[in-house]
Formats: structure tokens, sequence, C-alpha cells
């Protein structure tokens, strides 16, 4: 079979993310918030689904978007990020590249694709029976879609109906098109929005490290605006001045700004938090 119709684990948390914030043995130690459990596991275990950026074909799952977002959007985001840690604040394209990988983690997510799926799967729940409360209107919509090229099974209207009648009845509406298709428009609006702010870099107090999770963005600008960051590096992190006066600089922040920031972190995650060292409680 072709790779590129092989199933793969996409990271909706990237994999070259997590390493800048592994501990000296490149590991994680990551608490699921759901399970209330500790445990330790390299950048390339966690924060991954089967065939999370797939688009449905006949010949399987097609992953090559995967591939394209690792290659255009985050390893040019790696080096930015390298050079701010090395302490090159005016590198050339260096913001822009920052801006449209972080506008892409914050609609890249299960935050934003959990109930786009929810949604489609009630709408295509929802619909079906509606077009199967009449025969004469169910048959009239299988005519149109066979006309159109859409194949569709030989199924009595009456199979249907009771099919529909089911209280386990659902249909899981392929949803990843339709996501894919909005994610990098509004990544590009997210993007812009980092463009059009004044940033600090905020540089963590010795011997203190920031957390990540899966929702390592704030899922809105605003949110980002009202006194949260975006960590890079377990070391470093962004945030954003409500306004554009051509200022940014970069700070060093006091432990108990630090504490602030990585319990905001914890507050949105949905799930896991990443550190590489003990996660306060």
């Amino acid at each position: 079979m072709n790779n590129q119709y092989a199933s793969i684990r996409g990271h909706y948390v990237p994999e070259g993310y997590l390493k800048f914030f592994t501990n000296d043995a490149v590991l994680l130690r990551v608490l699921d918030k759901k399970k209330n459990s500790v445990f330790f596991a390299t950048p390339r275990k966690v924060a991954r689904k089967w065939n999370y950026y797939a688009v449905n074909t006949p010949d399987g799952p097609d992953n090559s978007l995967d591939a394209i977002f690792g290659s255009e959007i985050e390893a040019p985001a790696y080096e930015a990020i390298r050079q701010l840690q090395s302490g090159d604040i005016e590198h050339p394209n260096q913001t822009i590249i920052l801006s449209v990988f972080l506008g892409f983690q914050i609609v890249r997510g299960p935050s934003l694709k959990n109930p786009l799926e929810e949604f489609m799967e009630k709408v295509s729940n929802d619909v079906l029976r509606i077009v199967f409360a009449n025969e004469e209107r169910a048959q009239d919509v299988m005519e149109r879609a066979r006309s159109a090229g859409h194949e569709i099974p030989d199924v009595s209207f009456e199979t249907m109906v009771d099919f529909l009648q089911r209280d386990d009845f659902t249909i899981t509406e392929p949803t990843n098109v339709l996501w894919l298709k909005s994610i990098l428009p509004n990544a590009a609006i997210l993007a812009q929005v980092w463009l059009d702010h004044d940033w600090i870099v905020l540089d963590a107090p010795e011997g203190k490290t920031f957390l990540t999770s899966d929702t390592p963005t704030p899922r809105s600008i605003p949110e980002l605006l009202t006194k949260n960051a975006v960590p890079l590096t377990k070391t470093m992190a962004v945030t954003l001045l409500p306004q554009k006066s051509g200022t940014s600089y970069r700070v060093k922040i006091n432990e108990e700004q630090l504490n602030g920031l990585n319990r905001k972190m914890k507050d949105r995650a949905l799930r896991f938090i990443f550190s590489s060292e003990e996660i306060p409680s």
C-alpha cells in the first residue's frame, strides 16, 4: 500500500514543540486530569490520535497533510523558537513564522475539532430522521443523490425507518474535510491578529519552568490579552500587548507570575498537562 494511505497517529500538539518541554532524559512528565494520574512519556507518544488530519479516500486515509503541516508550519517555527532562545528577537520573518504557528495551534486542537464533530453528528442524525419521516420525500432525496453520482445503498424505506427509530441509532458524519477546510483560513486570521499586536517575551525565573498542555494556546485572542501567555519552551513564553505601538520587549517574570500562568494552563487543559518537572497541585 502507498504510505500516503497508511494510518498514522497525527499530533494535535506537535511532537517538535513538546520536545522543548522535556527533562534531561528527553521525557515529559504527563498529568492526566481525567484519571488524576502522572506518567512519563516521550513527545512522540502523547497528544496524538489516529488519522487526525486524514481525508478519507477509496484507497484509505490520506494523511499527506500531516507531513505538509510539519514541513511548512512547524519546522520553521521551531527554528524561530531556537532563535528566540538564543536572544535573537529581531530575526527577519521570526514574528511572521511564529504568528502562523500560534494561529494554527489555536484551531488545530480537540477544543475546536471535538465540538465540530459532535455538531455534525447531531445534524446528520436529525437530517436523516427528517428525510425518512415521509416516504415520498425519502425517495425523492435518494433519486437526486443517485443522479448526482452518489452511491446510495438499495435499502427499503421501511428498513430505514426501523433503523432510525432504534435508541442506539447514530451516524458519525466524516468531519475532517470540513474541519481541514476551516482551520487554515481561521489560522490565517488569527496569525494576523498576532501580527497586529506587540509581543512580550517572558523568561521563567532561574530554575523554574512553564507548563504546557493539550491546549497550549488560549482559545481566543481576547483570552490571550487578559494576562495569559503561550509557552514556547519550558523556560520561555510569549504574550500580547493590547495594542500595536512597535515596541516589543523581553522580561524575566517572578515566581508568583509564573505560578499564575501555570495555573491558567492547567485550567484550560482538556485532559493532559506536560512538564519537564513535578507538576504543582
